[in-house]
């Protein structure tokens, strides 16, 4: 099944064109038929030559349909471009080329109607704008084809130039993730809602489960048909039916998508690049509020451009667009933008990451990733996001974009290759991101040894957040870098191999005057505050004493860890003998008082060494 759609200036013979076309009329409306004007989307077929199946999608030509239009031709395979004769090419019909252009459209033919009413001379001169007008466009050079609905001349001829153009057609796209993007809804008896659509990627089954957006309901799909044909198993674009279970005729509407698998990311703000119309990169700028086309769906939308505005080689403009709705958005999805007044295309473009994180205006550095990812190769995109992501698996690479896995496979295999990415276990990397990690783990171990000679080693929590990278890099950095005897663990803590820490003769003062204050009266903690205030500098001791558990600290209160643990100890004998335990039990047993006891048993409730039930405490399990 292939689709094509019509396209051109309202009144220039496209529904004339379908029905004779297909014995059809697509103008299917009460009021498209009184007033002889295409109001909403018309759909018809008809075979080739080989029998293969032919969907046409038949366009409004006023511009107060042009959304309606746009959700017409998003994912088809070829248009016909139809000019009348008599009127030439109009504001429409510009129009409609250049949003084909920006949706992506690659195939065509130009159907120049109502030759009855021209003569010779005026056609021929037609022709010659026609040539003028498509030049540089995907209808450069293609076949012009003269047609009159009065005789149906040259009709064979049309239907002889689809079939040639259409079996150049080729398609690509993922099949491990679906979206139909919803263009009608409505009951039928018997069967429920039904939605139709043209499937964009994968394929749907019946009996299969889909996810709707907006609402995140489950729905199942209960029937498939295409132009009267049902179907077990539909593949990406061709126009469907869908019939759905269990969902309300009020449940959906225009512009909403059903997807699988359910965990595709719903998107609130894009990262693209935009083609502007010509004149009218006035209407590109910071801020500006402008209407998102995507899909089926009109959004209403803010652009946010970086400092300095970046423009890449082929005119095209970076930006950020933050959607005032929600949409599933994929990486290489084509979009047009409109202002809402006054009502004028200002251009279109391609979405490169569909679900930005953290981008800032002044971000140099991001923006120039997204100018690099801006070619939307499979390359360059699986580049941009294993730097984005620093750590995933290979599958999980580019799964919301519009490349196979099969594509995915053979850049991920490419840049292994070239030295770009690598394996760290079975988690991909790349490798100007390992390098980078394994930089700021180095000089943050060596910063740190500098400013603090009397500690050992770094705590792992004060690395983890210095570095800027997730913990899992820096624990899979930290493992490469133990493994080649350049850092070594002790404890909870790291440190250079060949570091030792020491203390100043000054310092070592210090450190006998604090271990003398907490051996003044036995088992009796001090106060960290009068530690500290023993001498200048002696924070630093403090530290040195901690980090080598010659001390043990307790919310402020500061016991030798000797008596700590002998503490420690009589309490779990006594709870292992007895079961339970009291604060005055506590007391008793160590020789010490209410105030020393206290805050050693809630320490050891954090330590989970022992459990408080009411006034008693037990042995944790």
């Amino acid at each position: 099944m292939f689709t094509i759609a019509t396209a051109g200036h309202i009144d220039h013979g496209k529904s004339s064109l379908v029905r004779a076309l297909t014995g059809t009329d697509p103008d299917r409306l009460p009021e498209e038929q009184e007033r002889e004007m295409t109001i909403e989307l018309g759909f018809a077929s008809f075979q080739l030559l080989n029998g293969d199946p032919v969907g046409i999608i038949d366009v409004p030509g006023h511009e107060r349909f042009i959304k309606t239009m746009i959700s017409g031709v998003g994912a088809i395979d070829m248009v016909l471009m139809i000019v009348a004769a008599d009127d030439g090419w109009m504001p429409q019909t510009q129009e409609h080329l250049s949003i084909l252009k920006y949706l992506g459209a690659r195939l065509g033919i130009v159907v120049l109607t109502k030759v009855d009413l021209a003569d010779q001379d005026w056609i021929e001169l037609v022709r010659a704008d026609i040539r003028a007008k498509t030049k540089g466009s995907f209808l450069e050079g293609c076949n012009i084809i003269e047609f009159s609905a009065v005789d149906n001349r040259n009709l064979d001829v049309i239907k002889q130039e689809i079939d040639s153009v259409l079996h150049k057609t080729l398609r690509e796209m993922p099949d491990e993730s679906a979206r139909l993007f919803v263009d009608r809804s409505f009951s039928v008896a018997g069967t429920g809602t039904v939605v139709t659509g043209t499937l964009r990627e994968g394929d749907l089954r019946v009996g299969q489960e889909v996810k709707h957006h907006p609402s995140g309901r489950l729905i199942k799909v209960r029937s498939l048909q295409s132009f009267y044909s049902d179907l077990d198993r539909a593949q990406p674009w061709i126009r469907l039916a869908v019939g759905l279970q269990s969902a309300e005729r009020e449940l959906i509407k225009r512009g909403d998508i059903l997807y699988y698998p359910p965990d595709l990311q719903v998107s609130d703000q894009l990262a693209v690049k935009i083609t502007p119309e010509p004149n009218q990169t006035r209407y590109i700028r910071h801020n500006r509020e402008v209407i998102l086309l995507h899909g089926t769906r009109e959004i209403e939308a803010r652009l946010i451009l970086p400092t300095p505005e970046i423009v890449c080689d082929d005119g095209t403009y970076l930006a950020l667009i933050r959607l005032a709705g929600r949409t599933i958005a994929k990486s290489g999805d084509r979009f047009v933008l409109r202002l809402a007044t006054p009502s004028l295309l200002i251009g279109g473009g391609q979405v490169i990451d569909p679900n930005p994180r953290g981008v800032a205006r002044r971000d140099l550095d991001l923006w120039q990733a997204l100018m690099a990812a801006a070619t939307l190769d499979a390359e360059s995109l699986v580049r941009y996001e294993s730097s984005r992501m620093e750590l995933c698996r290979s599958e999980e690479l580019l799964k919301q974009s519009l490349f196979t896995r099969a594509e995915v496979r053979e850049a991920v295999d490419k840049l292994c290759r070239a030295g770009e990415l690598m394996f760290v276990g079975e988690q991909l990397v790349s490798t100007s991101v390992w390098n980078k990690a394994i930089s700021a783990c180095l000089k943050s171990l060596e910063n740190f040894h500098q400013q603090n000679r009397h500690l050992s080693t770094m705590p792992l929590a004060q690395l983890y957040a210095q570095v800027a990278h997730s913990e899992q890099l820096t624990n899979l950095v930290i493992n490469h870098l133990e493994a080649d005897a350049r850092v070594e663990r002790v404890g909870p803590g790291l440190k250079l191999t060949g570091f030792s820490a020491g203390l100043t003769e000054q310092q070592e003062e210090t450190k006998r005057r604090m271990l003398a204050e907490l051996k003044k009266q036995h088992r009796v903690p001090v106060n960290r505050r009068d530690l500290l205030a023993l001498a200048n500098g002696a924070e630093a001791v403090y530290g040195f004493l901690k980090q080598n558990q010659e001390i043990v600290d307790v919310e402020g209160v500061v016991f030798l860890r000797t008596d700590f643990e002998e503490m420690t100890d009589e309490i779990k004998s006594h709870l292992s003998n007895h079961g339970t335990i009291t604060v005055s039990e506590a007391r008793d047993i160590t020789g010490t008082t209410r105030k020393v006891v206290v805050p050693l048993l809630e320490e050891l409730d954090r330590r989970r060494v022992t459990r408080r039930d009411g006034d008693y405490r037990k042995l944790a399990e």
